[in-house]
């Protein structure tokens, strides 16, 4: 019965010229059968033309669920999504990424998802949807780091991930990305710790990595972990001088934190030789020494400051203190 009423449709839109009888005939035997594929793509074509987007994107989608092929699922899957993305709306986009998400668990077809995911993501806003297509993507790049992706190129299409060391800067700098929106997007810094740790595990030298791995941890409140991102850099001389203070600093701060009041002290004098009008650093000493007990050592400090003060008020209020 669908069949014929297919057959009816195709005469009645091609010889009588009556599109509406054609487009009833047709969801007539989407209804008598709903796994006739012919019957849906028939309806999707009549969606499109008639600007009809309601219709054309419930026939793509019946595709979708209809056929058995990965590659294709994933292609009519993301041309949905499109179709609601374009359309607009909190309602839709939730859609569209749903949608982009299923497409990127198939066997096939998973980065041209993820790729659709982030630019959509990207286009309206969508922080979560954002982070999880650079993730899902930096996981893919990084098999690539260890060989051929087994499935031919439906499941891994990109040809310049070929080479491992190329492949490895991609997952690393996806990573990285992903990071970044986790941090500033999601204020989300324990996950963009663990995305940096990820990078890093793919370029252990990267200077710039490092960096926003100190970033992070600031943000985390992770005082250990900034110091150890700290010691890095000022290892390997990859900063300069005003930047080494703040590094400097960080380790003041997690000497400070394992109770080695000594070491936290050199340090801090070591920040505020580099930097000697910063007050954060003078302030942090003098609570150091306090904390220390070392009060002739607090006073010093107050008089050195005093010293250097030019203005009366404040010089007066340091003796004073």
């Amino acid at each position: 019965k669908a069949e014929a009423l297919c057959l009816k449709a195709e005469v009645l839109e091609d010889r009588v010229g009556d599109a509406a009888l054609a487009k009833a005939a047709y969801e007539e035997a989407a209804e008598a059968d709903p796994s006739l594929r012919l019957a849906w793509v028939a309806l999707e074509r009549i969606g499109r033309r008639t600007d009809d987007p309601s219709l054309a994107r419930r026939a793509t989608l019946r595709q979708a669920e209809l056929t058995t092929d990965a590659a294709r699922k994933s292609r009519v899957l993301c041309e949905g999504a499109a179709d609601l993305a374009n359309e607009g709306g909190d309602d839709a986009l939730e859609q569209a990424a749903a949608l982009l998400r299923e497409a990127a668990t198939l066997s096939k077809g998973r980065w041209r998802a993820l790729v659709e995911l982030e630019r959509m993501a990207e286009a309206h806003g969508r922080a979560k949807d954002l982070a999880f297509a650079l993730e899902s993507m930096a996981e893919l790049a990084q098999r690539a780091v260890e060989g051929p992706f087994e499935g031919g190129s439906g499941e891994f299409a990109v040809a310049r991930l070929a080479q491992g060391d190329h492949a490895r800067r991609v997952a690393a700098d996806l990573w990285s990305r992903a990071a970044r929106v986790r941090a500033a997007a999601l204020a989300a810094a324990t996950g963009a710790l663990t995305d940096l740790d990820a990078a890093l595990a793919l370029l252990p030298e990267d200077t710039r990595l490092w960096l926003d791995v100190t970033a992070a941890a600031d943000r985390a409140g992770d005082v250990s972990r900034a110091a150890q991102a700290a010691q890095w850099l000022i290892d390997k001389n990859a900063v300069d001088p005003a930047m080494k203070a703040g590094l400097l600093f960080r380790l003041a701060e997690a000497a400070a934190s394992d109770g080695d009041s000594a070491k936290a002290t050199g340090l801090l004098r070591e920040v505020i030789s580099l930097g000697p009008e910063g007050a954060a650093a003078h302030a942090a000493l003098f609570d150091q020494l306090v904390a220390a007990g070392d009060a002739q050592g607090a006073v010093a400090e107050l008089d050195r400051l005093a010293e250097s003060e030019p203005g009366k008020k404040l010089k007066a209020s340091l003796h004073r203190a």
